[in-house]
């Protein structure tokens, strides 16, 4: 009877905990048999946005003329900008194949006062869609295009000059349109180059003639990812950089290496301030919002393990900083398991804690759970970097994400992209070697605190374990808690701990038993409450 009530116990708790982290409301694939693309390497952080009506505007990058969509232009080794608006429900309102007969990539999207949308990416063609291309058909252009509400064109222009251009995020501000690109140009439109590649700032008005434009950068290379509009009328932008030279300061890491650039711009685009982060190997900066304190919390990703990243706890690592008013850490923690993690969004959350968007390849440490090769990965943190909760979302091949939204009914949305059609992937397109636009919508935003009124954070690592692992976790308030490690039908193998706690940050370490057989553990922690429970995979070199 102990063993069955037991293991009932187990079961509602299990149950109980499954609703700790948001399930997926709805999701779809979406394209042709060909790529359709959210997320091609490190500046595609704004490719999605939830629309008034409670839809979502997609800007991706298409190489298909079937399924979804439709009025490609150029042959099938030409990409098109893909313009995709869904309904609250994720069904397909209407799509735009935009281009002309060369690569035309999308790299952002915002919604715009009148009800259209403004589209900013690089174009490489001449014709089509695309007006105004400078220099040859070799060299890329940052390409804007102004949509009305059901996707038409109303005006586009390309921006740069005789070399390379392209742009990555854009945002509506009042009077016209703010973006960022990178440049390789010093000529046309863009006024000087300080190095190999420059970030490129430019202010246009509502029908696209610039108002201003900046180079801003050192003697290396700067590539960008967004820039956003600030409080004080100005503007703060995340990109990376290998200069340590001009307007880059701060820089130890000489090339080939990257640091993460944070730049604070006034109202006319002069700096105000700039800082570099990172350490001796290759750090990419992905996104920065201001927060309701008047700072900024951004993210990246980083390969180091000093300096700045001695919180990295594997290959490659999420990095989420914030930051005081001025630019200064206040706190930065690394996120993920022993392999590869790419921080690639984040929004403040109006409990005051951050959503980030991220993709991971890690089954351990902070990531309880890969569905198979690389997952969308979306961490929820509390306002001083305290995991709250975290959930892997794929199937069992490639998925990466470009971004993650909080949704006006309190859920979450994110964009990114699929080469399965199992687990949590269905509806996939061609073949699985084209990857989809996977589109995602989670149920109401919750948080394991809010289950577990005093547990705001649980881990175990190393998970694997040989000889032992480690209990991290968190109490908001001083408790009775208690540890036990249990067994897959629920039987108590050992008591850990069983004794008042104060608040805050505690770790209780489980040597492990010669005798204990290899396999799955349950790890329960009870304090006030809702317990927590964890599965651990314990390899015993002793006892197989």
């Amino acid at each position: 009877m102990e063993r069955k009530i037991t293991t009932t116990l187990m079961l509602i708790v299990c149950s109980l905990m499954a609703t700790a982290q948001p399930s997926i409301e709805w999701q779809y694939s979406l394209g042709g048999t060909l790529s359709d693309l959210v997320d091609q390497g490190n500046r595609v952080s704004n490719t999605m946005k939830q629309t008034p009506d409670g839809g979502y505007i997609i800007a991706a990058t298409s190489y298909s003329n079937d399924g979804d969509v439709t009025g490609h232009n150029g042959p099938p080794s030409a990409a098109d900008n893909w313009i995709v608006k869904l309904d609250s429900l994720g069904g397909i309102e209407w799509q735009h194949s935009i281009g002309g007969t060369a690569d035309d990539f999308a790299r952002g999207v915002d919604i715009t006062s009148d009800g259209g949308y403004i589209v900013i990416g690089d174009s490489f063609s001449d014709d089509g869609d695309v007006s105004n291309h400078f220099g040859s058909t070799d060299t890329s252009d940052a390409w804007v295009v102004k949509l009305d509400s059901n996707g038409n064109i109303q005006w586009d222009r390309s921006y740069g000059g005789s070399n390379f251009d392209v742009g990555s995020h854009i945002e509506e501000i009042s009077g016209g349109y703010i973006f960022i690109g990178d440049s390789r140009s010093a000529d046309g439109d863009v006024s000087i180059n300080k190095g190999i590649i420059d970030l490129w700032v430019v202010k246009i008005d509502t029908v696209g003639n610039i108002i201003w434009e900046k180079s801003l950068g050192g003697s290396g290379s700067e590539r960008p990812d967004v820039i956003r509009t600030t409080s004080d009328g100005g503007y703060i932008l995340s990109a990376f950089t290998s200069s340590n030279d001009g307007d880059v300061s701060n820089n130890i890491h000489p090339p080939p290496f990257w640091d993460i650039w944070i730049v604070k711009l006034n109202s006319i685009g002069n700096i105000q301030w700039e800082k570099t982060f990172g350490g001796s190997l290759i750090d990419y900066g992905s996104d920065v919002v201001e927060t309701t304190d008047g700072g900024f919390i951004l993210t990246g990703y980083t390969n180091s393990t000093d300096d700045d990243m001695t919180c990295n706890k594997g290959m490659r690592d999420n990095w989420v900083a914030k930051l005081d008013a001025s630019g200064n850490i206040e706190w930065s923690k690394c996120y993920g398991g022993s392999d590869n993690e790419r921080g690639k969004s984040i929004r403040q959350t109006p409990d005051g804690g951050y959503l980030l968007g991220s993709s991971t390849e890690s089954d351990n440490m902070d990531v309880s759970f890969n569905n198979g090769e690389e997952d969308c990965w979306i961490v929820k943190i509390d306002s001083l970097g305290v995991i709250e909760w975290e959930q892997s979302y794929g199937g069992s091949d490639f998925e990466t994400i470009s971004n993650a939204i909080l949704t006006s009914d309190g859920g979450i949305a994110f964009v990114g992209q699929s080469l399965s059609n199992d687990g949590d992937v269905s509806g996939h397109h061609g073949s699985l070697s084209e990857q989809d636009v996977w589109m995602v919508k989670l149920s109401t935003l919750t948080g394991l605190s809010e289950l577990s009124s005093n547990i705001s954070f649980f881990n175990v690592a190393p998970n694997p374990a040989v000889r032992e692992t480690r209990f991290n976790f968190h109490l908001n308030s001083a408790s009775n808690v208690l540890i036990e490690i249990l067994d897959m039908q629920g039987r108590q193998i050992h008591a850990l701990l069983n004794t008042r706690l104060p608040s805050g940050q505690h770790y209780v370490d489980w040597k492990i038993d010669n005798d204990l057989t290899t396999g799955i553990y349950i790890v329960r922690l009870i304090g006030e409450g809702i317990p927590v429970t964890k599965k651990v995979l314990v390899k015993n070199q002793y006892n197989h």
